[in-house]
């Protein structure tokens, strides 16, 4: 990788870069965090080089913007402009590749970004999908390359998507449960999801909208408890006051146990009251 043997390249200026798609799984940064990478690569010049694959920004587009940010300020001082550093990351494009290209930018997001939650996990319905369609494309690719017959349970759509699945909550450190739900989230609501990928609500809440769950009101106590259901009644709405007074505590979590009341499910709601007894014994005090 020779970012000196590429073309001068001045970004605003003459722009030929895209973002790869692949980069696209990671939100940018805010404006504010963008102005002062731009101070720091202007006062301490751009130490990383940015990459390219396909003709595209695999990693970098933060870097980028903000040398585009630099030399606007630069051409209305009347500076010369900063030359972006830049290499390329792979020859050849083709499905071998594209694993490694996306394992890259994967490897140097995830660790060096701070990510919320809910961002991992629609960060990981991208990854997902993209881990999905190389697989695809690596059948056909192994095909034409070595022209031989790939076994049937190999080819299967459902079996891909599986390992697919796996992969990606593997690689980004999460539980599938919640990649699971906020693609659940992307198929019934994009700008829901839109939300969920820069990190404004969380994927429980998100997940609850496009499911309709509603938080339930507990109603006035009843005076004459005379049968059994009545008590049981009762002590589920006592469990929603309870949970919902700690909800700002414990988001995922109760949100959680929301579900499950709802659900008719008291009993994972009073295993997580016990435990949380044993873990917080300050919040019963």
């Amino acid at each position: 990788m020779n970012p000196a043997a590429n073309p001068p390249h001045y970004p605003f200026q003459d722009d030929p870069f895209d973002w790869h798609p692949y980069a696209n799984i990671f939100p940018l940064m805010e404006d504010e965090d963008l102005e002062k990478l731009a101070n720091d690569i202007e006062a301490n010049g751009q130490l990383n080089p940015v990459q390219i694959y396909g003709g595209l920004i695999l990693d970098g587009r933060n870097r980028y913007k903000a040398i585009e940010i630099i030399n606007h300020r630069r051409l209305v001082e009347g500076k010369s402009l900063m030359m972006l550093s830049y290499g390329t990351f792979e020859k050849d494009v083709d499905p071998e590749n594209d694993n490694k290209a996306l394992s890259y930018v994967r490897s140097h997001n995830v660790t060096r970004r701070n990510l919320k939650p809910s961002q991992l996990h629609a960060i990981g319905v991208e990854i997902e999908a993209h881990y999905a369609d190389i697989a695809k494309r690596e059948i056909e690719w192994k095909k034409q390359k070595a022209d031989q017959e790939i076994s049937v349970v190999n080819s299967q759509p459902g079996s891909m998507e599986n390992k697919s699945a796996y992969k990606a909550a593997k690689d980004i450190g999460t539980g599938q449960q919640g990649i699971n739900r906020a693609k659940a989230v992307k198929e019934a609501d994009p700008e829901l999801f839109n939300k969920l990928h820069k990190g404004e609500i969380s994927t429980n809440a998100a997940y609850n909208q496009v499911k309709g769950y509603t938080k339930k009101e507990p109603e006035a106590p009843i005076e004459e408890e005379s049968d059994s259901q009545t008590l049981e009644v009762t002590s589920e709405e006592i469990i929603i006051s309870f949970v919902s007074n700690i909800e700002s505590l414990f988001p995922d979590e109760i949100q959680y146990c929301l579900n499950e009341i709802h659900n008719r499910r008291r009993d994972a709601v009073k295993e997580f009251i016990a435990n949380l007894k044993i873990t917080d014994p300050l919040l019963f005090n």
